[in-house]
């Protein structure tokens, strides 16, 4: 568990459980030995508060703990609302879900990984020992040679497989953006952030300059200007129009950001799910092409 991640956490158990004032749970946080820049950063901030800094604010200059925009903002939105148990609970879990994606990609490279660290091995044994070794003495120069190709073509042939394996599943397995950019705003919106202003959210997490982004801000504008949802919405995934049509016509605007959360979550379960069921049978076969190339290295010479 990183620091901000166990900062939210200490925070989410003392404010949201516990029912403490925020200033009475940086105080216990700072006073808990052990906690490291944890600590710290509780104790930065609970100085800002007592001369009078406002918590995002204090939290933007705290140097102990990276604080993101994303953070911040609901933090900020928090401050207006008076939510702030509710924010450290919602917080606390986005720290926890990017925390478990991250290791399910590390988990689900650490196979391929193994793989190329024995290939590198086996290279350099070959390379530091094979040209001396009684084993390959026996053989002519154009069998280790060979050999020395097909090991050093195994390898590229690796780490291009793995490297482009490895890019595939952090975007499947990595943050959806999408997913997170709609339960932002759901949340906002059920914490009495207007309809409106909650698309601040959306852009936010998605991300100003993405194309994602750039769907959100113009859908707020058209939003400002009176058009219904279906219209606000031109360009987004069409498998979400349904949830905003129904929407716009039954006066469910409200709830409709946690509907589309909650139906990117199962689909996303799903794709994890089916890549997590393909991941073990295409590494093997990755493997497999490695061991061709290697033993077609040992087995040319001969013929």
């Amino acid at each position: 568990m990183n620091a901000k991640t166990e900062f939210t956490q200490m925070l989410y158990e003392l404010v949201r459980k516990q029912n403490l004032s925020l200033t009475d749970s940086l105080e216990i946080i700072s006073k808990f030995k052990g906690n490291g820049c944890v600590g710290k950063a509780a104790s930065y901030v609970l100085d800002c508060l007592k001369n009078g800094i406002v918590f995002s604010s204090a939290l933007k200059t705290c140097n102990h703990i990276e604080f993101d925009n994303i953070y911040i903002t609901f933090v900020s939105y928090a401050e207006k609302t008076g939510n702030f148990g509710e924010t450290c609970e919602y917080l606390f879990k986005r720290c926890k879900r990017k925390e478990e994606n991250m290791f399910q990609v590390i988990e689900a490279c650490a196979y391929p990984i193994f793989v190329v660290f024995v290939a590198i091995l086996g290279v350099l044994c070959l390379l530091g020992f094979g040209k001396n070794s009684l084993f390959l003495s026996m053989f002519s120069g154009n069998f280790y040679d060979s050999l020395i190709r097909s090991y050093s073509f195994g390898f590229v042939f690796l780490v291009l497989f793995f490297s482009i394996s490895f890019l595939v599943l952090k975007n499947i397995l990595g943050d959806n953006k999408m997913f997170e950019s709609f339960l932002a705003a759901d949340f906002l919106v059920r914490s009495g952030i207007n309809f409106v202003d909650a698309m601040d959210a959306l852009i936010s997490v998605a991300g100003i300059d993405s194309k994602l982004g750039v769907i959100f801000q113009n859908a707020k504008i058209r939003m400002m200007d009176g058009l219904d949802l279906t219209v606000a919405f031109d360009g987004i995934d069409s498998k979400l129009e349904k949830f905003l049509y129904l929407a716009s016509k039954s006066g469910g605007e409200c709830e409709v950001f946690g509907k589309i959360a909650n139906y990117l979550e199962n689909l996303d379960e799903k794709k994890r799910k089916f890549c997590f069921l393909l991941i073990e049978p295409i590494f093997i076969c990755g493997t497999g092409v490695f061991l061709i190339i290697l033993l077609s290295g040992i087995y040319v010479p001969f013929v």
